[in-house]
């Protein structure tokens, strides 16, 4: 019966816990909304129809179905998303070819995304038995026992210089007071002490043990494909798992279908295998894709910050004209400055505020002007360009004492202008609850310090974030900036100065 009462009251604790910790996500203001449903039951009720299969970049699935459900709303429904895969289908109004036109002139969604694959037909997983793909990935068992041997002659090497080390500490190894006196002693010291500086700060040289053997991956039972018409097609694979691709190449060359691997194909015949099914078609060519430098790349981008702001007028109304006056506070190396002056308003200003230096540009616009002094002395200069239509700010700090160096440049910024502003996060390891509650308190100390200045903001996790997201408002018509706010701590003060120092 005692023991029965402390494992009742241990479980209540649990439970009233657990109930916290969702009461405490619950009432939060703002949330990150997943995708839509992505369980296994919606998968299996979608298969058998018609539908659309993107290979992601790892773990950028999820960022990839909310853009496209925002992207396209009504017309793309999503039914699966697993880590590097988004099962869709698009309505009678939005054909595939259409979407994939639409994305593949978005460098920035390409950069996440590795393949299109349509499944036009789905068929049971089978396996031959026996017969084993070739991985140059999977050591072979000769391998394995040899990495094992070296892993223990490692541990018994580690094991003596460790009682080395606990001998030298013995007292009858302490030397005496003639020893450490000599010079002999002090020079030994002093290059001991060199050596332990030099070593400081790298990592410490280990093994990890042997991982066991990988399960072999047999070759798959192929003859879902004689279904598909090959007469008069040249034909290019393309496969998921890459691993199969020999195989199915294999398969087809045996059965005398003609094929070339490079632009000279008329059809693509696609094989994607996904837990216990195998998904396949043979399409035109002009429904393939393949992941170059040619289609992601972008000109004149001078930084990372580039696709962030080109991401950010695809997503955001911004309601900018060639002749809008912008102002970009934190701007070197100038990614986003040269981006928006060049692009974006070649007919408007550009402030670029920054102490550093800007990227010495092939051809510098004439209508971007660099202020090279702090955000908070900038004002008196910066406001004879104004007032402004948007105001970015991309600066490596944290929200806090940023809220204090943007307060002077925000009357700056035009009734219904917008404020585009990236927060850093720490690294917290993606936890969601951890960053939903950071994220709530930079809420709080905005609305605090701004009052109704600014709308509601926004904020969005783009793909071209990274640990930061993208919060984006307006200035309401008519506000007032409210009376900066007296903190008796300091606070403000105390991280600005340290900001500043480091």
């Amino acid at each position: 019966l005692y023991f029965g009462l402390i494992i009742i009251t241990i479980t209540m604790e649990m439970m009233t816990e657990e109930k916290l910790d969702e009461l405490m996500v619950d009432t939060c203001e703002w949330q990150e909304q997943p995708p839509s449903l992505s369980s296994t039951y919606y998968l299996d009720r979608n298969v058998e129809h018609l539908h659309c299969i993107l290979y992601t970049v790892m773990e950028h699935s999820s960022r990839i179905a909310s853009w496209l459900e925002e992207k396209f709303g009504n017309d793309v429904e999503i039914f699966h998303v697993s880590n590097e895969l988004v099962f869709f289908k698009t309505s009678e109004r939005l054909p595939l070819l259409d979407l994939f036109k639409k994305m593949w002139s978005l460098p920035y969604v390409l950069r996440h995304i590795h393949s299109f694959t349509i499944s036009q037909r789905v068929s049971k997983l089978k396996l031959l038995e026996g017969k084993e793909v070739f991985d140059p990935n999977r050591p072979s068992k000769e391998q394995l026992e040899i990495e094992a041997k070296e892993y223990e002659a490692f541990k018994r090497e580690r094991s003596q210089k460790k009682r080395q080390r606990r001998d030298s500490r013995r007292p009858e190894s302490i030397p005496s007071s003639d020893t450490l006196n000599s010079k002999e002693h002090n020079v030994e010291k002093i290059n001991e002490n060199k050596a332990n500086e030099s070593n400081k700060g790298k990592k410490m040289e280990g093994k990890h043990p042997p991982q066991p053997p990988k399960a072999a991956t047999l070759e798959l039972d192929l003859s879902f494909l004689d279904e598909l018409d090959f007469e008069g097609k040249t034909v290019r694979v393309q496969a998921y798992p890459a691993l199969r691709r020999n195989q199915i190449i294999k398969y087809l060359e045996e059965k005398k279908v003609k094929m070339d691997p490079h632009r000279g194909f008329s059809h693509l015949v696609q094989v994607l295998v996904y837990k216990d099914r195998v998904h396949y078609s043979l399409l035109p060519s002009e429904y393939f894709y393949a992941k170059d430098e040619e289609m992601i790349s972008e000109k004149d981008v001078y930084s990372r910050a580039f696709y962030k702001m080109r991401e950010s007028l695809d997503r955001f109304e911004m309601d900018l004209t060639k002749k809008s006056r912008i102002m970009d506070v934190g701007a070197a190396p100038g990614g986003i400055s040269f981006f928006l002056a060049t692009q974006v308003v070649p007919e408007g200003i550009v402030a670029a505020i920054d102490p550093a230096e800007l990227t010495d540009f092939d051809v510098k616009p004439p209508n971007l002007l660099h202020f090279k002094m702090k955000s908070q002395d900038a004002k008196e200069e910066v406001e004879k360009h104004g007032p402004f239509d948007l105001l970015v700010c991309d600066v490596n700090s944290r929200p806090w004492p940023m809220m204090r160096l943007l307060r002077p440049l925000l009357p700056l910024l035009n009734e219904g202008g917008t404020f585009l502003w990236t927060l850093k996060l720490p690294k917290m390891n993606a936890e969601q609850h951890a960053i939903v509650i950071y994220l709530n308190r930079v809420f709080a100390e905005f609305r605090a310090n701004f009052g109704n200045f600014f709308e509601e903001p926004e904020v969005k996790w783009m793909l071209s974030n990274r640990y930061e997201r993208m919060l984006v408002t307006r200035r309401r018509v008519g506000s007032v900036l409210p009376e900066e706010r007296f903190d008796p701590r300091g606070f403000h003060l105390k991280t600005q100065n340290k900001s500043e120092e480091n």
